[in-house]
This record gives structure tokens, sequence and C-alpha cells, in this order.
């Protein structure tokens, strides 16, 4: 599933290395999945029938339901080795999450969500265009760190303690465009 670029040993220990070395630690890979694979998962995600979550202050998007290959694949014993090596330190869980973000949708900065947890994101759609919002930004303290939506990329994070996430509206712009974004939680 994953491009085979990304499975080299010498690979893995270099984006190691390349992660630890960034303040907050920080590791983005585009063309994550094969293209065949990206495809596939792309068709099975875009068939999802999206549950709207609204709350004004706090968030404004669709649930999906993973589909159960993606769904595998990331609790897999292979993606987790993979997490592992990358993060220096064993993966036990993984909290999963899809959610379609279209026009109008968006997540705030709030208390109740944990600050500084280790997480990765995967963005799934066709065609994007960062002035359409969208970018998944990490703020608290100094410089926010901003993550645009970039197609079959592979985002891993591991902010300061202080640092919350949000999701940048998506403008009226997009017009019927969206995109996914799996997410997953770590501990």
């Amino acid at each position: 599933m994953i491009n085979p670029l990304y499975l080299g040993v010498e690979v893995q220990q270099h984006m190691r290395g390349y992660f630890a070395s960034q303040k907050p630690r920080r590791l983005l890979l585009p063309d994550f999945f094969t293209k065949k694979q990206y495809g596939v998962l792309l068709k099975q995600l875009a068939t999802q029938k999206g549950a709207l979550r609204h709350e004004a202050e706090r968030f404004s998007f669709q649930e999906l339901v993973l589909p159960q290959e993606l769904k595998l694949f990331l609790t897999s014993a292979q993606f987790k080795g993979f997490l592992s090596t990358v993060l220096n330190k064993p993966v036990r869980k993984i909290a999963l999450s899809a959610r379609r973000f279209e026009h109008a949708s968006y997540t705030l900065l709030h208390d109740n969500v944990p600050a500084g947890q280790a997480s990765f994101f995967i963005i799934f759609g066709n065609g994007w265009d960062s002035s359409w919002g969208g970018s998944t930004v990490y703020f608290g303290g100094g410089e926010p760190l901003i993550f645009a939506p970039v197609l079959n990329s592979f985002s891993l994070v591991h902010p300061g303690k202080d640092m919350r996430a949000f999701v940048k509206y998506v403008t009226h712009f997009v017009g019927k465009k969206s995109f996914v974004k799996v997410e997953g939680i770590l501990s």
C-alpha cells in the first residue's frame, strides 16, 4: 500500500532523524500511497455518506466511516511498525477518524481538545487549491505550524505540549470539491 520509496531501512532512518530534528517534530511525505492504491482508497472514501457534525463554536464537517481496507491497514502491525520506526518509540493504540471538509467546513481551537499528542493525517481528494482553505494549523505559543491540504500526503506531527490544532475555514471558492482528512491520534 505504502509507496515503496518509504519502506527502505535507510530512508526510514533518514525520516526518523529528520523528524527528531524538527521543532516541533513533524514530517510530510508526498505520494504516500502507490497511485493505484490511492485511487482505490479515494473511490472507497468518495462513496461514503457523511454524517454532518456541527457545533458552531467548535466545528462543522462530515464524519465518515473508514472503509474496512483502510482501517485494517492503519491498525496493522506493518503500519504501526512504520510509525514506531519514525517516532523512535512504540505505538500501541491509534484512535482513527475520517472527516470530509467542503464549503463552510472548519474546526476551531478549543480548551477541551488535548494538546501535544502525536498524530498523523492523510489527505484524500481530487485537486485542491490551498487558497480555498482547509489547512491544518497547530498553534500555541510561538509561530503556527501550517499544513496545507496536499493530496495523497502523509503528515506526522508531535507538537509541543501547549499546541492545539484546527482546520481553517473552507471558502466558497471551493465550489463542490471536498477533501477527506483521515487522522490517527497515537498512544
